[in-house]
This record gives C-alpha cells, structure tokens and sequence, in this order.
C-alpha cells in the first residue's frame, strides 16, 4: 500500500480499509526498540529500508497508546502528549532509565494497513522526541515535541472534492 493509498484511506475512510497504529521507542540505553501497536494482537511487520535498526522484520507488541495533537499555535515546535500502557511495567523500565539520560528518547509513528505487514503505509515514519515522562502502575504518560503538526498540509495536498469525492456532502 502506498502513501497514497493511505492519503485517500484517512479522507474517505472505507469500510473495509483499517489503518494500524503503531510506534517504535528508541534510546542507547534500551536493550531492544520497542515497538508496541494498539492493535487487539501482537503482529509482525516489516519496517521501511532505511529503518536504521536490524533487523528490519519486527515484532509489534499489543500495549494500548493514545496521541494527544497540541492545540494550533505559531510556535513551529509542538508539544503533545503520549500515554502508553504500563501493565506488563516493561514500558516503565526502560524510561526510568532513559530519562536519567540527557539524550532525548526518539518515537517513531508509523501506520500500517491491516493485513498489508510488508512495508509501512507512510515513509518516511514521523518522528518525535519524548522528553519527559511520568509513570504509574497503569499508564506511562509522556511529553513530545515535534515540528508542527497541526498548521502543516496534511500530506502537502489541498483536499477537495474533485481529487476526493468522498468528501462530497450529500
């Protein structure tokens, strides 16, 4: 599935396209990556080529997570807010160690489409930078920033209903 494909799923959402959510946690001090979904099921998937890590086919771990996009502003750089389950606390391990670190752990977004493991739908994946983090024994919560999210083009396009007539009001 390509970009495009993605692009045209999130506008006209059809009924029998499901857009995966997952997200990669990246720090020198973690053992392994850590890739989780929210997802009701682990699955294997395959990163884009130029990941960065090895190997490139991983597995992505069932642990619920929720991104809260910051509120519009002019600032250029955006804070929002990360909450990861905890249950399994193997989350919370590795951020209390990473955050006694200065080096700031990286988050990559990619979606996948379900049933489509072979590549992400979007490449390159988005990237924050989780900076702090307060954790319990349900939930860790965790601030990012990132470039602007919300005044960016979506996609760099201008939807409209020539281009996506599932737009169109009936």
């Amino acid at each position: 599935m390509s970009s495009e494909d993605l692009k045209i799923a999130r506008v006209s959402a059809p009924h029998d396209v499901v857009i995966v959510d997952t997200i990669e946690l990246r720090h020198p001090s973690f053992p392994a990556n850590i890739y989780l979904t929210n997802q009701k099921e682990d699955f294997t998937a395959a990163l884009e080529p130029d990941a960065g890590v090895s190997p490139l086919t991983v597995l992505f771990r069932h642990a619920g997570f929720k991104i809260t996009l910051p509120k519009m502003g002019t600032n250029g750089v955006q804070t929002l807010n990360l909450a990861m389950s905890n249950l399994d606390r193997e989350v919370s391990r590795h951020l209390e160690i990473a955050l006694l670190n200065p080096v700031p752990i990286e988050v990559f977004y990619r979606p996948y489409i379900y049933d489509k493991w072979d590549s992400p739908a979007e490449i390159p994946p988005r990237k924050l930078s989780l900076d702090s983090a307060v954790v319990d024994a349900l939930v860790a919560n965790g601030r990012a920033t990132t470039i602007d999210w919300i005044n960016k083009k979506l996609h760099k396009l201008i939807y409209d209903v020539e281009r996506f007539p599932g737009l169109r009001r009936l």
